[in-house]
């Protein structure tokens, strides 16, 4: 039952399921550590899952994932609420932190580097310290495992963390198919009979993730960080992209950036800044204003465009640009996509 329930979740992409056994066993491994009295501590990329609602997400974020690490959860919340405390006694009493779709999530990019750097702590960093109310800080390092479970609608998508070299190979996100035309018969009361068969193969589930399940070689991290080498659906990289605040830029470049002759334009973060600040109706400048709040974070969009449209985007200190520097400062070329049929003749 779980293992039908689980493969056709995964279905969309054949590699996700192996993939996604592969962490689920390389976690349930270190917290056992070969049944000593303290779980392995171990690097781990945080697992996004990404579907629509009513998918049967929450069935295993609720009913599987916890019992595979004793049973505890809890809500990862104030790890990612920028006006929050850093109290965080609750979390210390679950081995399982899940984060959804909560209020506390913003798309902003200062945001989304803030949620990016509390990932990569989470991740590699072995957690946080141990602060109750009223109390001291302790430095206890605790055993956590945080998931996420996220709908596939835009403005949900917008706050995963950034895709930066930094911070990319720390999260994995999978694409979580729907329910309906499963394995499960949701006919009414399905869901007491089938949650009493789960239970009932739990103990034989954790004893495979345990004891059985191999992690073949060609799904191994080619680097030996991680258990698994990193993952992020093809779909949900797409339409992150679709819908990101880089793709807005390049809208914006395309459509108010205007050149001599159609030649590249040439120049500094700040100057382009302040040119598209200006640049098009107030339309296009509020939401200029709104997307890309200062030059810092122009930056740091322009290296994610250089990234991925390396045509369209350069950096004069990365890439095959004669000269390097222009006033004694490295600058930016970017090359607009305004050209029309009509433009040539």
């Amino acid at each position: 039952t779980i293992r039908e329930f689980l493969a056709h979740a995964m279905h969309s992409d054949p590699i996700q399921y192996p993939l996604f056994l592969g962490i689920l066993s390389a976690d349930v491994r270190n917290y056992r550590n070969n049944g000593q009295r303290r779980s392995r501590q171990a690097p781990y990329q945080v697992p996004h899952i990404v579907g629509q609602g009513n998918a049967g997400k929450t069935i295993f974020a609720k009913y599987i994932l916890p019992m595979l690490f004793g049973g505890r959860r809890a809500k990862a919340n104030p790890l990612f609420d920028p006006k929050g405390s850093d109290f965080n006694s609750e979390m210390h009493q679950a081995e399982v932190l899940i984060l959804d779709d909560a209020a506390v999530l913003e798309s902003g990019h200062k945001y989304r580097h803030m949620m990016s750097e509390t990932v990569k702590e989470v991740s590699v960093g072995g957690g946080m310290d141990y602060h109750g109310k009223f109390g001291d800080k302790l430095a206890i390092q605790p055993w956590w495992r945080l998931w996420r479970m996220l709908n596939d609608e835009a403005d949900t998508l917008a706050t995963l963390p950034l895709l930066d070299d930094s911070v990319a190979d720390k999260w994995i996100a999978f694409l979580w198919s729907p329910m309906p035309g499963g394995p499960v018969d949701m006919s009414p009361g399905w869901f007491d009979k089938w949650i009493k068969k789960v239970k009932s193969e739990l103990p034989a589930f954790i004893h495979y993730l345990l004891h059985e399940h191999i992690i073949l070689p060609e799904h191994q991290d080619p680097f030996g960080r991680y258990a698994i080498k990193n993952y992020k659906n093809p779909d949900i990289i797409a339409r992150m992209k679709e819908d990101s605040t880089e793709n807005a830029l390049l809208h914006k470049l395309d459509n108010d950036l205007v050149t001599f002759d159609d030649s590249p334009w040439e120049g500094t973060t700040g100057a382009l800044y302040d040119l598209l600040s200006d640049a098009g109706s107030t339309t296009s400048q509020r939401r200029f204003m709104k997307f890309c709040a200062s030059p810092r974070i122009l930056t740091a969009q322009l290296k994610t465009l250089e990234k991925d449209s390396p045509h369209r985007v350069q950096h004069s200190g990365r890439a095959d640009i004669i000269p390097k520097k222009r006033a004694g400062a490295h600058y930016w070329r970017i090359t607009t996509n305004n050209i029309s049929t009509e433009d040539c003749y």
